[in-house]
Parts: C-alpha cells; sequence; structure tokens
C-alpha cells in the first residue's frame, strides 16, 4: 500500500530527483556506475545495488519485485547522493544502505503512514523489528541501525527554494538517534567474559607455526598438491601478512615491484596498497621476515609468470589468443572429412571443437557439457556420418555427376547407384550409414527410384532432376535433424569470446571495486584499471599474485583466463568448507588438542598485533604499524588485564628509564632511599596485579574485586597528594591525550556557563566557594578536573623523545 505525498514534498521530490538524474549521468560517465538510472539495479564499483522489496536475496536473473515507484525515487536519490559525495562510499556501505531502506519501504507501506510524514515512532519499530530478527547478528543490526541513522538524516536534508519560498519533504524534522551499542565496544574489557570469547574465536597463537608445516609439507611432499601452485601460491600469498600484518586484500594486490632492497639487505620496505586509507605505504619489513617474505616474493614472481603474461596478451591484444591458438592448431593437425562436413553444415562459420580447445588450453571437456560454465557457447552439429553423406550427396545433385559412382544394382540396372556404392564412393563409414536408422530407409528407396527411372544418366530430363532433387531436400532435413551428442556438438567461437569477455569483466570489477565492461574500462582503455586503489597497479599484468581463473576450484585446471586471487580462494583455502577441505585436513596438521587446525585469514592480522603488543611495542606504534586508527587495535589485543600488568613492569623496573607518574616517581624515590630491587620489585608486581584501560591511560585498580572509589574519574587530582594511586599516564599514547585534551574543554564550557570569568578570579574564586552547597561542590569538581588536565598535559609538553619507548626498527 502506498501513499500519496503532500504537495509541497511532492514538489520536493521532483526537484531532487531532477537533480540527482543529473548527477547519475556523471557518476556513469566517470565509470563509477553503470545501468540507467530507472533500472531495478545498478552496478557501483564492480558490486549490484537493488532497488527491491526486502526478504530475499538476489540469485542469478531471480530477483525480488522492484521497490514500489515512490520508494524507489527515494532510493535512487539517496543512493545517488551518497556516492557523489565525494568519499567514494564502500560498496558495503552503499548496499547495505539500499537493503535498509527496502526494510523501512515495507513498513511505511505496511503502516498508515507516508513517506512525508515520518515520525522517530516508525524508525523506532523498524529497528525493534531488526533486533528481533534471529537472523542478524549484533554486529549486522548496529550496522542497519546506522544506515537508518544515516536515512534519517537524509530525509531531514531533503529541502528545495522554488520561488524564494523554502520547501520541506518531511512534514516535521525526525530527531531519532538509535542508541546501539557498537559490540566491539563489548570486548575491550579484558576481564569481561565477551573479551574471552572474542579472544577464542579470533585469536590463535599456533598460526605461524601451523602455515610453516603445511607449507614444509607442500615443498617436501609436492604430491599433496592436486596441481602445481594450487596450494603453494596461496601460502606464499601470506607471507605478507605474517611479516607486517597485511590484510588479505592488500596481499592479492601487490605489484611485481613491492618489494625495495635498494639500500640492500637489512633495509626492506614492502610497498603495498592499504585498504582503509587513500594513499599507499612503504612498510618496513622486520629483519627476522626479510628472508622468508623475499623467498616467497621470488616463487610467485615465477609461479604467476604465465598467468601475468597471458593477462598482458588480454590488455595489448584483446582475446585474438583464441583463435590464434586453435587455427595453429588446425593448421598442424588439419581437420577430418567428418568434421569438415559438420562445420559447412552448421550453418555457423567460427565453429571449433571442445578437444581442440582441451589441446590449446588446460580446461575440461566439463567446462563445456551440459552444466558447465560455457554450455551457452555449445552448438548442436549433424551427426559426422550423417554430415559426410549430405555432403557427398549435395554434390552430386549440384553437379549432376552420378555417372563416375554409378554401377550394377538389384536387377541388373547397369547403370544404377545403390548404398553400397554411396558408401563407396563418399568415404563414409559403412556400419555407421547402415546405423542412421532415422533417414537410411528412405534413402535406399530414392536411390532405387533413381536408378530404376534412369536419372543418372548424363542428360536426364529437367522434370525428373526437379523431382528427384525435391524428394533429397526431404530426406536431407531427416538427415539433418538428428543433432548434438558426444561427436557431434561444436563451440562457437563468437559466443565464447563474448561469455570470457564477460567473466573477465566480472573478475576484475571485483579485483579493482571499477566497473568494466565487455569491451574493458569505462574509459575505453581495455581491460586496464582507470582509477584503482593507492598502490594498486592498473594492470593485472603487473600484479604479483595472478593466478588462472580455475586454478584454485576442484577440478584444478587452470582454465583460459588470467584471474587475481579473490578473497574466498584464502578464505575457503584454512577452512574446511563444504565442497573443499582445507590444508590442513589434506595434510593433516592438528593442533596441541589434537584436532585439525583451521582459522580465518583475519586472524592472522590478530595474531600480528598480539605478537607485537607481547614484544613491548607502544600501542599507538603498533595501530600506526598497522594501519589503523588510533584505539582501533584495542580490539586485537588479546593479553589478559594481568599480561598487559606485566607487560608495563619492566617500565618501572628498568632503571633510569621509568616513567614520569605516580608509580615511576615512587620507584625513583625508593630507588633514591637505596632500597632493594627485589623489594621495589614487589611493589612494582603488587601495583600492576592488573592494568585496566581507560580513555585516558592506565589503571592498576582490581575493580572487579574492589570497586573504583573515584568513580572512574581517574585523572582529577592528578599531580597532587589526591591522585589516584593506581592511575598511571603513557605520554606516547596521543589517543589518550586528544581524550584529556576534550576533557578539559567539556568541563571549561560548563564551567563557562555557570562562571563566564571563573579563570580571572583563580584563588579567590575557590576561597569564596561553601562546600556545603551543591552547586560549589559541582563548581569545586569542574576546577579539579580542569587543573588536573592541565597538569597531564604538561607532562606531553615536556616528554623528552628519548624517554618514550618505541620499537626498534630500521626505517629508510
Amino acid at each position: 500500500m502506498t501513499k500519496d505525498l503532500s504537495e509541497s514534498a511532492a514538489r520536493v521530490l521532483n526537484a531532487v530527483e531532477s537533480e540527482s538524474r543529473g548527477r547519475f549521468r556523471a557518476l556513469v560517465d566517470s565509470g563509477l556506475i553503470s545501468g540507467a538510472y530507472d533500472d531495478p539495479a545498478w552496478t557501483y564499483r564492480g558490486s549490484s545495488v537493488l532497488f527491491c522489496e526486502a526478504g530475499g536475496k538476489h540469485s542469478g536473473s531471480a530477483r525480488q519485485p522492484e521497490l514500489d515507484s515512490l520508494s524507489g525515487r527515494i532510493a535512487r536519490a539517496m543512493v545517488v547522493d551518497q556516492i557523489s559525495s565525494g568519499r567514494r562510499p564502500s560498496t558495503a556501505l552503499v548496499r547495505g544502505r539500499a537493503i535498509t531502506f527496502s526494510l523501512l519501504a515495507a513498513i511505511v507501506n505496511e503502516e498508515p503512514v507516508s513517506w512525508c510524514g515520518l515520525t522517530r515512532a516508525t524508525f523506532t519499530r523498524l529497528l525493534a523489528r531488526i533486533k528481533a530478527d534471529p537472523g542478524m547478528s549484533e554486529a549486522t543490526v548496529y550496522n542497519r541501525a546506522g544506515s537508518l541513522q544515516a536515512i534519517v538524516e537524509y530525509l531531514n536534508r531533503l529541502q528545495v527554494r522554488i520561488d524564494g519560498k523554502e520547501f520541506r519533504f518531511l512534514t516535521k524534522v525526525i530527531i531519532w538517534s538509535h542508541n546501539v551499542e557498537n559490540p566491539i565496544r563489548k570486548i575491550e574489557d579484558p576481564e569481561s567474559a565477551e573479551f574471552s570469547r572474542h579472544s577464542r574465536s579470533k585469536h590463535r597463537p599456533d598460526i605461524a607455526i601451523a602455515l610453516a608445516r603445511a607449507r614444509n609439507a607442500i615443498v617436501s611432499t609436492p604430491t599433496i598438491e592436486p596441481a602445481p601452485g594450487y596450494d603453494r601460491i596461496r601460502l606464499e600469498a601470506l607471507a605478507p601478512a605474517l611479516a607486517v600484518g597485511a590484510r588479505i586484500g592488500e596481499c592479492t594486490s601487490l605489484s611485481v615491484r613491492c618489494i625495495d632492497r635498494r639500500v640492500g639487505a637489512g633495509y626492506t620496505l614492502l610497498r603495498q596498497t592499504v585498504e582503509k586509507s587513500n594513499d599507499a605505504a612503504s612498510v618496513p619489513v622486520p629483519e627476522v621476515w626479510e628472508k622468508a617474505l623475499v623467498e616467497s616474493v621470488s616463487y610467485l614472481l615465477d609461479a604467476c609468470a604465465e598467468a601475468r603474461a597471458r593477462a598482458r596478451l588480454i590488455e595489448e591484444e584483446g582475446f585474438a589468443f583464441l583463435r590464434d591458438s586453435l587455427d595453429a592448431l588446425r593448421k598442424l593437425q588439419g581437420l577430418s572429412p567428418a568434421r569438415l562436413a559438420q562445420t559447412k553444415l552448421s550453418g555457423c562459420e567460427d565453429i571449433y571443437f571442445i578437444d581442440e580447445f582441451c589441446a590449446c588450453f588446460d580446461v575440461s571437456e566439463k567446462t563445456f557439457n551440459a552444466d558447465g560454465r560455457y554450455k551457452e557457447c555449445l552448438i548442436a552439429l549433424p551427426k559426422p556420418t550423417a554430415s559426410v553423406v549430405v555432403q557427398w550427396l549435395d554434390d552430386r545433385f549440384s553437379y549432376w555427376d552420378w555417372g563416375l559412382f554409378t554401377h550394377t544394382v538389384k536387377g541388373n540396372i547397369s547403370n544404377g547407384l545403390s548404398v553400397d556404392g554411396l558408401v563407396k564412393g563418399s568415404g563414409a563409414d559403412r556400419a555407421s550409414v547402415k546405423r542412421m536408422s532415422w533417414f537410411i530407409t528412405d534413402l535406399r528407396v530414392l536411390l532405387r527410384d533413381m536408378s530404376v527411372e534412369g536419372a543418372f544418366s548424363a542428360a536426364p530430363s529437367e522434370i525428373l532432376v526437379e523431382r528427384f532433387r525435391l524428394r533429397w531436400m526431404k530426406i536431407r532435413k531427416a538427415a539433418l535433424s538428428n543433432r548434438g551428442g558426444a561427436h557431434a556438438t561444436g563451440v562457437v567461437l563468437s559466443r565464447l569470446e563474448s561469455a570470457l569477455r564477460e567473466r573477465y569483466a566480472k573478475l576484475l570489477s571485483q579485483h579493482f571495486s571499477e566497473n568494466f565492461s565487455a569491451h574493458g574500462s569505462h574509459s575505453g582503455g581495455g581491460f586496464i584499471a582507470t582509477s584503482p586503489p593507492a598502490g594498486v597497479p592498473r594492470r593485472l599484468s603487473d600484479h604479483l599474485i595472478v593466478v588462472w581463473d580455475t586454478q584454485t576450484s576442484l577440478g584444478n585446471r587452470k582454465g583460459f583466463l588470467p584471474s587475481p586471487l579473490r578473497r574466498p580462494d584464502i578464505y575457503r583455502y584454512l577452512s574446511d568448507s563444504s565442497i573443499q577441505k582445507s590444508i590442513f585436513r589434506r595434510a593433516n596438521i592438528r593442533d596441541d588438542d589434537g584436532k585439525v587446525v583451521a582459522f580465518s585469514p583475519h586472524m592472522i592480522r590478530h595474531w600480528v598485533t598480539d605478537a607485537m603488543l607481547r614484544a613491548g611495542a607502544n600501542e599507538l606504534v603498533v595501530d600506526a604499524w598497522m594501519n589503523r586508527a588510533p584505539r582501533q587495535g584495542r580490539q586485537y589485543d588479546h593479553r589478559t588485564a594481568k599480561e598487559r600488568a606485566e607487560q608495563r613492569r619492566w617500565m618501572y623496573l628498568d632503571k633510569g628509564s621509568e616513567p614520569n607518574d605516580f608509580l615511576g616517581r615512587r620507584v625513583r624515590e625508593l630507588r633514591s632511599s637505596n632500597v632493594s630491587e627485589e623489594d621495589i620489585q614487589s611493589i612494582v608486581d603488587n601495583k600492576l596485579s592488573i592494568l585496566h584501560i581507560t580513555p585516558y591511560g592506565t589503571c592498576s585498580r582490581e575493580l572487579y574485586t574492589s570497586p573504583c572509589d573515584r568513580t572512574l574519574v581517574c585523572i582529577r587530582g592528578f599531580g597532587t597528594n589526591g591522585a589516584c594511586k593506581s592511575f598511571q599516564v603513557d605520554t606516547t599514547d596521543q589517543d589518550a591525550r586528544r581524550n584529556i585534551e576534550q576533557l578539559r574543554a567539556s568541563h571549561q564550557r560548563m564551567l563557562g556557563v555557570l562562571m563566564p570569568n571563573y579563570h580571572t578570579l583563580g584563588a579567590r574564586l575557590e576561597a569564596e566557594l561553601d562546600h556545603s552547597e551543591p552547586l560549589d561542590q559541582h563548581v569545586e569538581f569542574l576546577l579539579d578536573v580542569v587543573r588536573s588536565c592541565e597538569r597531564v598535559l604538561k607532562h606531553y609538553c615536556d616528554a623528552q623523545p628519548q624517554d618514550r619507548k618505541s620499537i626498534d626498527m630500521k626505517v629508510i
């Protein structure tokens, strides 16, 4: 049920839609989108964005019904607005917004509410329905809620000025917030059950050992591989992930020139793209990983050379390699008379046979069967023997040179022709001719009648010739009607080339997040990316890892096309799936509990982060190294609270490098008083029994056994005798510094409202406060927090570079 818009809302939507169509044309011209504006689906950066009703999945050509006209108009305008915002949103974000909009459209059409009359109650009801869906994970619910928030903001922005007057789409501005907690926040507490579950599901300490055992098994026993490169290419492709924590997409996008060793051994850089950034990066390779990474890159350069060369050939010459290879084979081997007759009688010029493709390319005959990928390229041909017979008889009826082949037939007719004579003259197989039951009887009768009536003479009458030709045409049609089968199926090369072009365009679209058509990129530059992400080579032939399209599938054949290594090729490889066994199961690699090893590729990134933190690296440095935003790496930290405390313990026990915090100052006082190192260690161990992360620093209080009596206002009183003795500041943690600056600013604003001139009153203001009054107590609290923030920030300013802890690395 769709409801009409108000007059003003309709005017707004018409104006917005008109502008949206113009922006859409610009996006199509830029290559970001392909399709027509009113299509039920657009292609954005290689992925489909559907404008369909909620509740179904797009599969092949089967699609859910389109959104109703009004909802579709709003949805298209919203998607165009999102894509043309200049931020180049991810395909997942755009698709997620479109899906969420379809959910909203369903509830709008169910309830007595129009689009222009939406209220926050509608969004609240939809969010409750999303939360109640058992098929949605917490992360999906959070993402859907975020999309709903974005839709609210978009609808609130819909307004136009017409004849000097403002018109809004919505009757009333919607003030709504989803208030759904990001599930990631639940895993930040190292003592929580969520943290424990997260660590068990995301972190394995034996990842590097398991991968090393798998690689050793392949190298020492190559027979484990179903085909050369099937396993080892994927194992070697994970080397950058292990060495520098590269994401899987970053590993598969490396250039052939990704290793930079211009300065020499020990100073190796890995050039890579960064998935969540607009910039590429040159990452210093840890010395312990240098040799292994260089060996992996060297192997991949050689193992992928053939596929890389095919990619270059397509980039420079298109798909001419198909016909060139097949014609070269035909020139060398030729075609049998039966196949020559079949191709001539097929009515199609560019027919080749399946075994010819198998001889020229590493493909299986199953590729071309009725259920194969290229079944649409097949053509049913006449049977081989029937084709030879028809071709021979066509020539006789055309030239009327029967006298060269006549002989005495039954009835003592000297100038006649029998089926045996036909076999002899055409060269067809006698046994096969006798099995042509669908027309051989009629052919016998025709030849007998022609022999009796003297039609094989040199000069028969025109009437006689025409009569027998007509009879032959009917028999000929029957002879050619039986088509297809093992020896009577051909491949139309033009159809195959078209299918391969579509397939290759899809592979490149997915890899480069850019729209390719069967003719190449939108800019007309062939199969070369126009605007790939920074650090990704424009040509597939310049990629380090280029495999064959079907090399990683069950058939283990290469196929026709080169291909980037795809994410599913890695994800399905490290864990068992319904169709494939993992490398660990095939190589029988088990963990300490006797279970077959299995993990997600993204767990490698967790392993690298955790290993660096355990090695003593600063959290901010690790986030920068791993190309993350500050604090984002905390969900990758799988150390327990006690392990984190142990990590900081050495900072206080290392004489001369104690942090300038309460505990560090206390340790220096104890040392100056000649307290033994054993006693100092005991004091530090007791203080750091459990270490917690706060937004402003770290806390060593055992919160779960002794609740915080400062209501978690960790920073208040810092630098005075009233400071929290469990709180420590890390002057290298710039994220904490920003939080402290924000805390100071917020409390200054509150003070400014209560007492605009508070900063000029100073001690006089504090002396006049009546501590028995609630408002004065609040003012005192605000002043105390502001002063404490300023004292902490002074520590940041005073911290010397040599006092900061950093990773000892060789960086060019």
